[in-house]
């Protein structure tokens, strides 16, 4: 990305410059503007689009920082410990309902089945 540099020409310049100037001007303005609308455009999306991490395949470039680690190095007075627990099952309860209560037995209950008219 860069800045355009465009060299304005003053408002008496404009007065009497010939005509075919004034129109090369006028395009060279609509270019920098148009160029200039399009680095606005690109700089939203970096700042104000979507982002995703990007995996680097190169396992050199992901092994390049050196961080004085090598694998040679033993970790002294290490010892292993086992650790282990108990694990207990939850005791199976019943499930409960759907949270909708009983129907009552005072209404009347009627299977209706509904077909579709056409094919």
């Amino acid at each position: 990305m860069y800045l355009v540099n465009i060299k304005t020409p003053s408002r008496d310049a404009l007065l009497v410059a010939p005509r075919q100037e004034l129109i090369n001007t006028i395009d060279q303005l609509s270019n920098t503007v148009t160029e200039l609308s399009m680095q606005l455009d690109w700089l939203k999306r970096q700042v104000f689009g979507h982002k995703s991490e990007r995996f680097i395949s190169d396992e050199e470039i992901q092994t390049a920082l050196d961080l004085c680690i090598s694998n040679d190095m033993a970790v002294p007075n290490a010892e292993s410990v086992s650790i282990g627990y108990d694990r207990k099952k939850p005791i199976n309860k019943p499930k409960s309902g759907h949270g909708r209560g009983q129907m009552p037995t005072h209404l009347p209950i009627i299977d209706k089945m509904i077909e579709p008219e056409g094919d």
